[in-house]
């Protein structure tokens, strides 16, 4: 059993490495192509257009997809294997609450890329003022992403407690994402505005920092539960 448990942490370690690489790859190619262009657009809704729009049918088809298998990924070594594995070093209620809510940020993000396929046929041209798949995707996002940082707060708090892993690496991860879910919750009641476009730097800067440090995050607990 305890060789079945080793080879399970081992394995999924590489796959959050692996997920980690290409998740962050995709991650960098769509930050350089699709930064928010808020200098001729009118409301919130145009600038997702405008971004969703920004990229070649097919590559941004492409990206879509590795990005809902990636999430996929990283979520069941994060939710499955990783909880398993921190629960049998420590007694932890951070990586039960963890899990289950980056469970339900993850689940948030895939459904989000389903609505990234209907806009990349649809080119529709949205109204701020008006329901439209691009505000939907928008509610979508600034719910499920608070969500899924909290949870990966949490679970990255849990690591830091584990013999072996390095405790700045994991705290300053939990900090980090923990700023990120609230500047967005903040920003989305009190601060954007769907017809000041500029308003949406305040949200897209936060989240851009936050999934980059999870990303580097990835790869660092991916290695070590390799060596497992």
């Amino acid at each position: 059993k305890k060789g079945t448990i080793m080879s399970s942490t081992k394995f999924g370690g590489l796959a959050l490495f692996s997920a980690g690489v290409i998740s962050t790859i995709f991650f960098v190619i769509q930050f350089l192509a699709q930064a928010p262009d808020t200098s001729s657009a009118s409301n919130v809704w145009e600038v997702f257009v405008s971004d969703n729009n920004s990229l070649d049918d097919w590559w941004y088809g492409l990206t879509t997809y590795i990005q809902v298998f990636t999430n996929a990924i990283i979520a069941y070594v994060f939710v499955i294997i990783v909880n398993e594995f921190v629960r049998s070093k420590i007694e932890s209620n951070s990586i039960r609450m963890g899990s289950i809510l980056f469970l339900i940020g993850t689940l948030g993000f895939i459904t989000a890329g389903s609505v990234d396929v209907a806009l990349n046929y649809t080119g529709e041209t949205p109204n701020a003022n008006q329901f439209s798949l691009s505000s939907l995707q928008f509610g979508m996002w600034m719910i499920f992403t608070p969500i899924a940082f909290a949870g990966g707060g949490l679970i990255a708090h849990a690591l830091s407690k584990v013999p072996g892993y390095n405790n700045l690496i994991c705290l300053g991860t939990a900090i980090i994402n923990a700023i990120a879910a609230i500047v967005i919750v903040v920003q989305v009641i009190f601060i954007s505005d769907a017809n000041d476009p500029s308003t949406i730097w305040g949200i897209f800067i936060p989240v851009v920092l936050a999934f980059l440090v999870s990303n580097l995050f990835n790869l660092y607990i991916g290695y070590k539960l390799t060596k497992e």
